[in-house]
């Protein structure tokens, strides 16, 4: 049935899985997992992905946005795209911020960019996407509850 080395392989997964520091190791990677979920821009703020159509892409609390954003004025601002490129217009009277700093209009470096830009509204943040040819913006909102009631999972433990 079994052959004499598989025996002693097995043998030696189990008992390297029982060894505290293999232990330890999965513990943190759980941790670290965890932790990754529930972080600022994280999977569990992501509050939607929409693909962009080309020329103006509205955002903002308005029916009709194409952007919904609940919450924030009825037209905070808008992206365009342009030949597989995404301009950001602001809203005068609009605290957005790009990357941390009040924000300009100007062209948006997409998450395949080296340092790509993100673009922030009070709870939401926003970020252009690139998947082929198709240009979209991945949304999260850091005051999504599931970031803070996200239950311990009973398996890492």
């Amino acid at each position: 049935m079994f052959s004499r080395s598989s025996c002693l392989l097995l043998t030696a997964l189990l008992l390297g899985a029982s060894e505290p520091g293999y232990q330890a190791q999965i513990v943190n990677w759980r941790r670290n997992y965890e932790t990754g979920l529930k972080k600022e821009n994280g999977w569990l703020a992501v509050a939607g992905l929409f693909w962009l159509k080309d020329g103006q892409n509205r955002f903002g609390s308005a029916a009709g946005s194409e952007i919904p954003l609940p919450g924030a004025p009825p037209l905070a601002g808008s992206v365009e795209l342009h030949e597989g490129k995404v301009w950001l217009n602001i809203e005068g009277g609009v605290d957005i911020q790009l990357n941390g700093k009040p924000a300009v209009a100007r062209y948006l470096a997409p998450d395949s960019a080296e340092a790509p830009d993100t673009v922030t509204l009070g709870n939401f943040s926003m970020q252009v996407i690139v998947r082929g040819e198709r240009r979209g913006i991945r949304l999260w909102d850091n005051n999504n509850p599931a970031r803070k009631t996200f239950p311990e999972w009973a398996g890492f433990r």
